[in-house]
């Protein structure tokens, strides 16, 4: 057995020391950044989130919304409506009303949708003006295409059909990207 300075163990012995706080601490921060996280991400679930932006954050243009949040208010508003309107469907039949319910119906899940948009542009450090203004007259334009089709004019169908497509890839682009870490100009991080 060797025999080693008390100069030299007493350092040997502080550097262990050390070196296992540090590791601890690194390791009770890990944790509790991976629980915070955990915690977030598995206490609000899709539907939740699409009741949250539908009913408690009808119109809310402050904060941030986060790529979950955004998904989760797209499929059950997707889902809602496309039952909605085979109910009415089956109902009414391709009458009138079922155009004008079906347009009501769109109107009234635009203004939730279009402030989530604007909360996700938010999350990913970007002013929503650019991308509102081509949701709406996105908008405007479907609205005179139903208009035009009822009235039998159909020659800018193509056209508009394209131009809306596009808007929908940059709006579900948005989806996909993720969101600056942290707090940014339009509030603190959705994920923390």
């Amino acid at each position: 057995i060797k025999k080693v300075p008390a100069p030299i163990l007493k350092v040997q012995q502080n550097a262990n020391n050390n070196s296992f706080s540090t590791f601890t601490q690194k390791a009770k921060q890990n944790e509790s950044k991976s629980q915070s996280a955990t915690k977030y991400s598995h206490e609000i679930s899709l539907w939740q989130y699409f009741v949250e932006v539908y009913f408690t954050k009808y119109a809310n243009w402050n904060g941030r919304a986060c790529r979950r949040e955004f998904w989760g208010s797209w499929l059950f508003r997707s889902l809602f409506e496309v039952g909605i309107c085979i109910l009415l469907l089956f109902l009414l039949g391709l009458s009138t009303v079922y155009h004008v319910l079906t347009y009501l119906l769109g109107l009234a899940l635009f203004m939730p949708f279009f402030s989530l948009l604007m909360r996700r542009m938010h999350d990913l450090g970007m002013s929503g003006k650019y991308l509102g203004a081509m949701v709406i007259s996105s908008n405007v334009v479907s609205s005179l295409f139903a208009i035009m089709s009822w009235t039998g004019r159909s020659e800018y169908q193509t056209p508009i059909a394209i131009g809306n497509y596009l808007v929908l890839l940059i709006i579900m682009a948005t989806g996909f990207i993720k969101g600056e870490k942290g707090e940014n100009q339009y509030g603190p991080d959705p994920l923390q």
